[in-house]
């Protein structure tokens, strides 16, 4: 419930972006974190406020939640589906996918993503490449990002190269 306030006091202090964390690891592992009233309500604010709202999102179900409630990016999205790539490009969302991020995805344990979600990760992320090209072709922007924290920092040039090989162009991939 305190969610809207919350962005707003980020988005004082953040140059004119917020990032809400909407998926983490709980005792089932990966679930969402809010409410999808509570998302569209921050969100509304947020743009009311003149600023942009992202979500940390890997899982569908919070890759859905950001793109209902009208959210302007996505970060991460490592097992995100065809047609919330098609939502993407028709809302006009920004896409953050964190490409090198697949290697530490694909060394977690069932205790970290659940046993279930485990298994769907392990499968799908051989799918994470094909569909940011499949973003890239349907107009999505497509930021490179490192997720610092999770990897040392400077690797971005690694994402650039990574986003590359998945295949954005050199120039798209570069910006």
């Amino acid at each position: 419930d305190q969610l809207p306030e919350a962005a707003l006091e980020e988005l004082a202090h953040s140059g004119g972006w917020v990032k809400i964390i909407g998926d983490f690891v709980d005792e089932s592992g990966l679930t969402p974190n809010y409410r999808l009233e509570a998302l569209v309500e921050t969100a509304k604010q947020v743009h009311a406020g003149s600023g942009r709202i992202t979500m940390h999102a890997s899982i569908p179900e919070s890759i859905q939640l950001a793109i209902d409630a009208g959210f302007d990016g996505i970060e991460h999205g490592m097992v995100i589906e065809a047609s919330q790539v098609d939502q993407m490009a028709d809302t006009g969302m920004t896409w953050t996918p964190t490409a090198i991020i697949d290697d530490i995805v694909r060394q977690s344990t069932p205790d970290m993503l659940g046993p279930d979600r485990a298994a769907v990760f392990n499968a799908r992320m051989e799918d994470h490449g094909e569909r940011i090209r499949q973003a890239h072709e349907r107009g999505i922007r497509i930021l490179a990002g490192s997720d610092a924290g999770m990897t040392p920092h400077g690797v971005v040039a690694n994402e650039i190269r990574l986003l590359h090989a998945f295949g954005l162009p050199a120039e798209a991939a570069l910006a």
